[in-house]
């Protein structure tokens, strides 16, 4: 039971008490202040039945109208003084009855005063004296049964009164007694329904604010208190998740802080080494360029000057020597353009990638026209990168469709947007641009690697190039935080798909 509906049925059960006993007291105390009516009422019939027979005794002597009067007047209202009293018991009614036949007697014998002759001889006046003397006895004994009658009912009425008293007092003190029991059995029931739930709430809670989590409350009961303690139950069990998934959560902040760390100091170590190898390539390609130079340089003089007195076996020698020399020159120039894509990259701002494309076209005509190949340009996107890098990406990619076109086929190129931009996984919008050929096409097994350094899947003698030109365009895409891939098939063209991000913040511009 609710305990809203405990105290509800305890404030009925007191209130249906307390309206019980006051019922009962009004009752009891109600009789006894009748019975202390009916005591003054017989108090009055006594003094009346006193104040009759000196009225009578009077009248007796005095023979005069005005005192006869006065005990008539008495008379009438000692009469309707007992027909007010109300008789309980039967006693009482016979008591009640005798002293209204002595009444009626009374009222007979004090008229019969009057028809007494006066005495007209001395004989007659003894016999006046005689019969007046009879009739004053014989009121005098009507007087003293009603004063004996009166003092019966007096008693009893007075018997009355005793028990009353003592019946309200009884009704009071049972009425005080079932009230405090009342009110004990409610302090027992409010205590045990509420106070002590309570208290014992109030120790868990303290038990748990110490930091026990592990404790629970435990009380099931179907009321309000037991809601909350199974309420508090599940709110420490919670608190006991979040507290041990914080203190899981702690555990791997500690470690990713580790983690942090030791990436950190391998970032350091790792820009320093970059920075070692960014010197040695730019120191090596100068150091290597210069003898390649002078090596180029005096194999044109000796081929020049002295091709009459070289044999045709020391010509083929010369002539592997600078085209050693010049490939050799050309791999230097392709890995310094490699390692310069992040190192000396310029700052991102808007590049027309169609300006772009037109300007790669530029360079490739003459390569065009040799080979009397086509492009096919569509509306490409603005977006925000490197100038020099898109150049570079877009010749790379454009220059490889030209370079690897079937024979007898003329090689065509489409260069379009596949797309709308669209979200990456990272929530960045991004451009997606093709360039589309008719050429060789690539094994599938092989689209990986393609993008690595010097990776070729031809020989030199049958396509020329250093084998970087599409690790650069991976760099490239990389550094601006796209991507390249490539779908293609063996003799059935290729398709390279360069994804880039529209927009760059202005840390990303600063690079």
């Amino acid at each position: 039971m609710r305990i809203k509906a405990k105290l509800r049925v305890a404030i009925a059960c007191a209130f249906a008490l307390v309206v019980v006993g006051v019922i009962v007291l009004s009752i009891a105390f109600s009789g006894l202040v009748v019975s202390i009516k009916r005591m003054r009422q017989t108090d009055e019939i006594v003094k009346a039945v006193f104040e009759l027979k000196l009225l009578a005794t009077e009248y007796q002597q005095s023979q005069i109208q005005r005192i006869r009067d006065q005990w008539q007047s008495r008379y009438t209202s000692f009469l309707d003084e007992l027909r007010d009293v109300q008789p309980r018991t039967e006693k009482q009614q016979f008591i009640l009855a005798h002293m209204m036949a002595n009444h009626a007697s009374l009222g007979h014998t004090f008229a019969a005063f009057d028809d007494i002759p006066p005495p007209s001889s001395d004989e007659s006046r003894i016999r006046h004296e005689a019969l007046h003397n009879r009739m004053m006895a014989r009121m005098d004994a009507s007087l003293m049964a009603m004063v004996s009658d009166a003092n019966q009912l007096s008693d009893s009425i007075y018997r009355d009164m005793v028990r009353g008293q003592w019946q309200a007092i009884t009704t009071l003190g049972i009425s005080l007694l079932a009230m405090v029991g009342v009110i004990v059995g409610l302090t027992i029931m409010i205590h045990r329904a509420a106070i002590r739930p309570l208290f014992k709430l109030q120790q868990d809670t303290a038990v748990i604010g110490a930091g026990d989590l592990d404790h629970r409350t435990l009380i099931r009961t179907s009321d309000e208190i037991g809601e909350l303690s199974k309420a508090f139950d599940t709110m420490v069990e919670r608190l006991r998740s979040v507290m041990a998934r914080r203190d899981e959560l702690d555990r791997e902040i500690s470690q990713r802080k580790l983690a942090e760390e030791e990436l950190r100091k391998t970032l350091d170590e790792l820009r320093c080494s970059n920075r070692d190898l960014e010197q040695f390539a730019y120191v090596a390609s100068h150091d290597l360029q210069e003898p390649l130079r002078k090596v180029i340089a005096f194999g044109s003089l000796l081929e020049d000057e002295y091709a009459d007195k070289l044999e045709d076996e020391g010509r083929l020698y010369v002539h592997n020597m600078e085209d050693a020399s010049q490939r050799m020159q050309r791999l230097i120039s392709d890995l310094l353009k490699y390692s310069r894509v992040t190192t000396r990259g310029e700052r991102f701002v808007p590049v027309e990638m169609n300006d772009t494309v037109q300007g790669v076209l530029s360079d490739l005509e003459e390569r065009i026209r040799e080979t009397e190949g086509t492009v096919d340009v569509a509306e490409l996107p603005v977006i925000d990168a490197d100038p020099m890098q898109m150049r570079q990406l877009m010749q790379n990619l454009v220059g490889n469709a030209f370079k690897f076109h079937r024979e007898g086929e003329n090689p065509h190129v489409k260069v379009y947007v596949e797309k709308p931009p669209s979200l990456d996984g990272d929530g960045v919008l991004c451009a997606h641009m093709v360039v589309e050929d008719n050429g060789i096409g690539i094994d599938e097994k092989y689209v990986e690697r393609i993008f690595g350094v010097f990776q070729r899947l031809h020989g030199r003698y049958e396509y020329a190039g250093s084998g970087i030109g599409l690790a650069v365009c991976r760099r490239i895409a990389e550094r601006h935080g796209g991507t390249v891939v490539v779908r293609s098939k063996q003799n059935e063209g290729a398709k390279f798909i360069v994804s880039l991000p529209v927009k760059h913040t202005e840390g990303d511009k600063e690079d």
